[in-house]
């Protein structure tokens, strides 16, 4: 019987030039495992495999009589794994699965994403707020994979491994409950001041990009807060397809939003801000809360949750609800109240609050939709 071949000792420079090109992660297939630290204890540790992917032996994982010694050391034969990986690609019952031609796109892609994301200039830099209900205590609420690969489809890449986290109460009872609302507006204001007077390192952040998955009301008082001081990117949940990233639609120019005004004067001192765009929200639904007062309505053909499925969309949205706050404004009494109910997808939320200026446009109360009692109540104040 003869012995096991050994594996030859891959050079010293080699490895380090490898563990460069895979920027310290695993290269299979969107893994992409930290592998100089331990993600539960957070302690840092040599974790990385450096999987062959011709075998250096004949008879090993897609082994060859000719290639396997020639490419034994070679560091294009190399990839650098985790542990999990490295024993999958060379099961026995499993390399089938994984052939030469697939790992070497595996390893291709890998370092072409690191080369192309080291390549990015320091302004496109951006640092990533998260806000939701108890992140910290549901590690997958928010992906973070997921976060990564919405900000990089965008030329970007974060500042930091560890994003800024706004955790919501999530409060069950919360429909006329004023506490609730008031604890985590204070929470919001708290948390924004000090990321903003924080930044990176002693320097102010110059963009933010933020993923949100909470309350509407809360989510506009966060824009508001954020203001528009800072270039900021809003990141959507799309449903169907369950990502954060934006969709090229291949025509947008049919595309518009359906705004109805009411007849106002210097007089008016209360108006509703009908917002049916995830849902409709019907005028004897608004009445029954506040009353029959003239109605803004900024909607589309069909109200449906999945509308927002492009940029541009929500950038014509900011558009189009800048001009109906201009009017109110320039129409309406001074001390006139904007009655805001809104039926609205999470990222339209958070620039409805940033659009809000904070000197010039109205007292703005919005309300949220309790389902259990089929009726509105008020959230929160801009």
């Amino acid at each position: 019987m003869s012995k096991k071949q050994p594996r030859p000792p891959i050079p010293e420079p080699t490895q380090r030039k490898l563990w460069a090109k895979a920027a310290g992660m695993c290269q299979f297939d969107s893994c992409n495992e930290i592998l100089y630290r331990d993600n539960l204890t957070r302690k840092e540790s040599n974790l990385a495999k450096i999987s062959h992917i011709v075998a250096f032996s004949p008879d090993g994982p897609r082994g060859d009589i000719v290639k396997s010694p020639l490419l034994a050391k070679d560091i294009n034969n190399l990839m650098l794994t985790c542990g999990v990986h490295a024993k999958i690609i060379d099961d026995n019952d499993k390399v089938k699965d994984y052939p030469e031609d697939l790992l070497l796109k595996y390893k291709r892609e890998h370092e072409e994403r690191v080369r192309r994301i080291a390549s990015i200039k320091n302004d496109h830099k951006t640092h990533v707020l998260v806000v939701g209900f108890n992140i910290l205590e549901r590690a997958g609420v928010i992906d973070i994979n997921q976060v990564h690969e919405a900000i990089n489809q965008n030329g970007h890449y974060p500042d930091s491994d560890e994003p800024t986290i706004i955790d919501i109460n999530a409060c069950v009872l919360r429909d006329d409950n004023a506490t609730y609302w008031a604890k985590n507006t204070e929470q919001i204001q708290s948390d924004v001041y000090n990321l903003i007077k924080r930044g990176n390192k002693g320097n102010s952040y110059t963009h933010l990009s933020i993923f949100g998955l909470a309350p509407i009301p809360l989510l506009m008082y966060l824009g508001k807060q954020i203001g528009d001081i800072i270039t900021v990117e809003v990141f959507n949940r799309h449903r169907i397809v369950e990502n954060w990233l934006w969709q090229n639609m291949e025509d947008e120019s049919d595309f518009q939003y359906d705004v109805h005004k009411p007849i106002l004067d210097r007089n008016t001192k209360s108006v509703a801000l009908n917002l049916s765009l995830s849902n409709t929200i019907h005028q004897s639904e608004i009445a029954q809360k506040i009353g029959s007062i003239p109605t803004y309505t900024i909607t589309i053909p069909s109200p449906n949750r999945t509308f927002l499925k492009s940029k541009l969309r929500l950038e014509k949205f900011k558009e189009v609800f800048h001009m109906v706050l201009s009017e109110i404004r320039s129409s309406c009494a001074d001390d006139c109240k904007i009655h805001l109910f809104p039926a609205v997808p999470v990222a339209v939320a958070v620039e409805c609050g940033r659009i809000i200026l904070p000197k010039a446009d109205k007292e703005i109360i919005v309300y949220d939709w309790s389902e259990s009692n089929k009726v509105f109540f008020e959230g929160v104040t801009l």
